[in-house]
């Protein structure tokens, strides 16, 4: 749908409880907004309980006068710089977005949260800010759900070519690039979540996620219900470890909060890697391991004692 300059005025009171006074669910999609970089599109309705506002790219400034809603969902709105919300009663909230959002109202009501935060970027990235940002409005969540997108590791060889690229092109005071993590410092207390899901795309080629998720576990300590999808993995292995804290933070996570733990291994190597995992699992005390066979497959299996 595609309106006239000036139009977000007239959609803004379409929507209205003046012209619609019994609208509960409103869903904007592909909306084209000439004219509205430098406007607020205004939603003010009073019985509205539902709203989504989807791929709109010329939305910049949304304020919301809902007093009954409940739902919001704000997703391919890549634009939006400003959030002004009059909402009180407002519990779940999807608000995707990749770059600072200013915010302006209360949203300590909100008890379901979905954002999206990327891995790595550039030294000085603020491409999670927005997401941060709702973090630390949204204060009392108690579900939370993260859309963890993984980039590609930038390798010294791709900045030293645009070092000198740059440096070709005549351009001075060149900033060194850094492909650094962007969430482990960033993330602030949640105290409240006992909800978390963590819903990993992975990008081609090497890359590292681990001292993210730490972060979000360790800054979520009141955690009953975890979930971490991983984009096309059917077995999950840890291999080629670094032996960093945030690798061991990660591991210890998720094997303490494990009744059971099955390590499959190839008959040629099933001694050496079950000593590995032995010793790596040695501070779950508590436990035994036993050995299992199933339709031909020989695996350890370690339990907690009850």
């Amino acid at each position: 749908m595609v309106a006239e300059a000036g139009g977000g005025h007239l959609l803004s009171r379409l929507v209205s409880s003046a012209c619609c006074p019994r609208l509960r669910r409103l869903r904007l999609v592909w909306l084209e907004l000439p004219g509205m970089e430098e406007e607020s599109l205004l939603i003010h309705a009073g019985e509205l309980l539902e709203l989504s506002l989807l791929e709109i790219d010329d939305l910049r400034f949304l304020e919301l006068r809902t007093s009954s809603l409940r739902v919001l969902q704000v997703n391919g709105c890549y634009g939006i710089e400003g959030l002004t919300v009059s909402a009180p009663r407002l519990e779940d909230l999807e608000f995707l977005v990749e770059y600072p959002l200013h915010i302006d109202g209360d949203l300590s009501s909100v008890a379901r949260l979905k954002i999206e935060l990327c891995s790595h970027a550039y030294l000085d990235d603020d491409k999670n800010d927005g997401s941060i940002r709702l973090l630390e409005c949204c204060r009392l969540i108690r579900c939370l759900e993260v859309c963890l997108d993984v980039s590609k590791v930038c390798h010294l060889s791709t900045h030293l070519i645009d070092i000198l690229q740059m440096r070709i092109k005549g351009i001075a005071n060149i900033r060194k690039k850094q492909d650094v993590d962007i969430i482990k410092s960033s993330i602030p207390q949640l105290p409240h979540v006992a909800s978390l899901k963590i819903h990993v795309t992975q990008r081609d080629g090497p890359c590292s996620y681990g001292a993210g998720i730490a972060r979000l576990l360790a800054q979520c300590n009141s955690i009953r219900y975890l979930n971490l999808s991983f984009c096309y993995n059917r077995v999950a292995e840890f291999e080629k470890l670094m032996g960093t804290d945030d690798e061991l933070q990660f591991i210890q996570f998720i094997l303490k909060r494990a009744s059971g733990v099955a390590f499959n291994f190839d008959r040629n190597s099933g001694k050496k890697a079950a000593k590995t995992v032995l010793n790596l699992c040695h501070a779950l005390a508590g436990g035994s391991w036993t050995t299992r066979n199933d339709a031909n497959l020989s695996y350890n299996y370690w339990r907690r004692c009850a």
